[in-house]
């Protein structure tokens, strides 16, 4: 017997008769807020915004570094004002890391170059 077989009876007692199977997501998206880190290699992490402890700034080594309650990441890269301001206010959905031949083609934005993940 398929698993997903109901009598007329079962969808009376849930009192929607005409009920139809219902797709597995939700209805619409939630407030949850996430910043995936995506390396070179493919490899991916996404943390949540809500686990953001500390940022940190540091042009002199066009740096930054971002302490979550659970990992520590370490952006290497140019022009990081921008994105550590973006930061701050959750804005970032993806931060990827690209090789350093492309950064005269991004004049206006920044660019990460290395990305360290430390898991604390």
């Amino acid at each position: 017997m398929n698993h997903d077989f109901k009598l007329k009876f079962d969808q009376l007692k849930e009192n929607d008769p005409t009920a139809k199977e219902r797709a597995n997501n939700y209805d619409r998206q939630s407030s949850v807020r996430n910043v995936c880190f995506i390396q070179p290699d493919g490899n991916r992490i996404f943390l949540n915004y809500g686990y953001l402890v500390s940022g940190e700034y540091l042009p002199s080594e066009n740096k930054v570094i971002l302490g979550f309650t659970s990992h520590t990441i370490n952006l290497i890269g140019i022009q990081l004002e921008g994105l550590y301001n973006d930061l701050m206010v959750h804005l970032p959905l993806h931060i990827t890391c690209h090789d350093e031949r492309y950064n005269s083609i991004e004049k206006d934005k920044s660019v990460i170059n290395s990305m360290e993940i430390i898991k604390v």
